[in-house]
């Protein structure tokens, strides 16, 4: 019989060191720091530009947007009052931040939602008339400005007019703010060449508007600018079509049929310098500011 014996086999396990000879564990060496900080320089580059592209494409496609519901509204108002546009401006001697303008009588006949404000220094951000890659500067009437091209892709080009918006009875007075503008040169004298944008309606009574530009008057609707991504009305003066998107090299314009396109601002420019033209010497004839050719 086998017997166990007294004192167990203890099995002594040596502990594992590290010989000598054995190259341990090391950090990065510099330049393997420099490459890795290079890679992620780049990565951020990348992202920091892709995120930007994308947040500028959300504008302009906004802004197009913006542009259809009010060109369906100035069309409806169109519809309901003879074929008669919508006025450019309805001063009574109060200038420009005073009157009653397309935007103010599209909001008060009910064609847009409300987005006015009880102060000027208010404004809605996401108002149908704001262009949300617009700046929120009040641009000036300077006209010496407004007359150089070069003016639509200055920061002050990029802001809005201010409007006084003032009810049905007259009394209510409001602060509506517009990046938009409609094609229309506003006197009380017939423009020299035929604009479809009603000029000054003026008198007391801005509610009672007879006499408008009639929309069967525009030859070809599909090639007239109705409104644009711009400051108020341009007055005559090309850089209130102002260029914001794109990297400020293209603008939203919107058809008297309609439709809505982003454009190269060079394009329109030149469009607009040939208003004096026969149809037949002009170059851009998908683009134009006068109804009649």
């Amino acid at each position: 019989m086998q017997t166990r014996p007294k004192h167990p086999i203890r099995l002594q396990m040596k502990a594992s060191h590290p010989t000598h000879n054995r190259r341990g564990r090391h950090g990065f060496t510099l330049p393997e720091l420099l490459i890795v900080i290079a890679i992620i320089v780049v990565l951020a580059a990348l992202l920091f530009l892709g995120s930007r592209s994308l947040i500028a494409r959300a504008h302009q496609v906004t802004c197009m947007s913006n542009l259809r519901q009010l060109g369906s509204a100035s069309l409806a108002y169109a519809g309901d009052h003879g074929g008669s546009t919508v006025p450019a401006v309805i001063q009574n001697g109060t200038g420009i931040n005073g009157a009653v303008d397309w935007a103010t009588i599209l909001v008060s006949e009910g064609y847009v939602g409300d987005s006015s404000s009880s102060s000027p220094e208010q404004f809605h951000k996401h108002s149908v008339f704001c262009c949300p890659a617009g700046l929120s500067i009040r641009s000036t009437n300077d006209r010496g400005k407004f007359s150089d091209p070069a003016y639509a892709v200055t920061d002050d080009a990029q802001g809005y007019l201010l409007h006084s918006f003032k009810g049905k009875d007259g009394k209510s007075n409001r602060y509506l703010h517009s990046w938009y503008g409609i094609n229309a040169i506003v006197n009380n004298a017939p423009p020299p060449f035929p604009f479809w944008g009603l000029q000054t309606v003026g008198g007391n009574k801005p509610w009672s508007i007879t006499a408008g530009r009639k929309i069967n008057t525009i030859t070809d609707p599909s090639t007239v600018v109705g409104l644009y991504c711009g400051m108020g009305f341009h007055n005559g003066a090309v850089s209130r079509v102002a260029a914001r998107h794109g990297g400020r090299k293209r603008v939203n314009i919107m058809f008297m049929d309609g439709h809505v396109r982003s454009l190269p601002i060079q394009d329109v420019q030149a469009a607009w310098k040939e208003m004096h033209q026969p149809f037949s010497k002009r170059k851009f004839k998908e683009i134009s500011f006068t109804t009649n050719f």
